[in-house]
């Protein structure tokens, strides 16, 4: 079993280096993007952001809190 899956293994890894040379410019492009936005202090921003609304979800979600929202909506 282990010889017929080498040769899958090394298919798929071939495949995989044919689409990232294949896609190398574009590739470059987004990281060079990437680096941009990490020095200008914009994907630190964004982070602060996913972070919170994350914090913010858990929050929501807790049974007390959870409760809360249902006796404002409920009650208005």
């Amino acid at each position: 079993m282990s010889a017929q899956a080498s040769p899958q293994a090394e298919e798929k890894l071939v495949e995989l280096l044919k689409t990232l040379t294949e896609h190398a410019d574009e590739l470059q492009s987004l990281l060079d993007q990437l680096l941009e936005l990490k020095r200008s202090g914009v994907l630190d921003a964004m982070m602060i952001v996913v972070n919170r609304f994350e914090e913010l979800i858990h929050y929501l979600f807790q049974d007390p809190a959870l409760f809360r929202l249902l006796s404002i909506g409920v009650d208005g």
